[in-house]
C-alpha cells in the first residue's frame, strides 16, 4: 500500500471511530441496531432484531398469528414441537381437529408468503417426525433464510 493509501485508510478508520463515539450506545440492542443500519442492504435473509422481523431493512408485514409463529421459532432456537404451535391456536370453543386445521393452514399461508418474498421454492418450515414417537412431529426453521440478532 502506498503512503497515500495508508493515510486514506487511517482517515477512514478515524472517521468511523469518531462516528461511533458521537452515537451514544448504551445497550447491546442499540449496538445491534447500529450495526444493522451499517450492514449491506443486499442481505437476502429475514432478520430478527429488537422483537421484529426485517427483510432488506424493512419491517415484515405480519399479522398477529404470523408474528407469533415466527417468534416461537426464535424462542425455541428454530425447532418447535407441534404441541407448542397448537398452544398458539388453542381455543376452548373449537375441537382439536379444527385447531390442527387452522395451524396447518396458517403455516402454509405464512410459508407461501415468505417463499414469495424470498423468491424461492425451498421449504422454509421443515416438518420432521419424532424419532421416539412416530405419531408426533416437530417443525424446524430453514435457517439459511434467517438471521437471529438477539432474542
Amino acid at each position: 500500500m502506498s503512503g497515500g493509501g495508508i493515510l486514506n485508510y487511517m482517515y477512514y478508520i478515524t472517521y468511523i471511530v469518531s462516528l461511533f463515539n458521537s452515537i451514544e450506545i448504551e445497550t447491546t440492542s442499540e449496538f445491534i441496531l447500529v450495526m444493522f443500519l451499517f450492514k449491506s442492504p443486499t442481505s437476502e435473509k429475514i432478520i430478527f432484531m429488537n422483537r421484529d422481523f426485517f427483510y432488506k431493512s424493512k419491517k415484515l408485514p405480519l399479522d398477529e398469528t404470523e408474528y407469533k409463529i415466527l417468534r416461537t421459532f426464535v424462542l425455541f432456537h428454530g425447532r418447535v414441537e407441534n404441541t407448542d404451535f397448537l398452544d398458539l391456536f388453542n381455543n376452548t370453543k373449537v375441537d382439536l381437529s379444527n385447531i390442527i386445521r387452522q395451524k396447518n393452514l396458517k403455516l402454509q399461508i405464512l410459508e407461501a408468503k415468505l417463499q414469495g418474498l424470498l423468491w424461492t421454492n425451498e421449504v422454509i418450515f421443515i416438518r420432521r417426525r419424532n424419532k421416539d414417537d412416530r405419531r408426533s412431529f416437530m417443525y424446524e426453521l430453514n435457517l439459511s433464510f434467517f438471521e437471529i440478532l438477539g432474542v
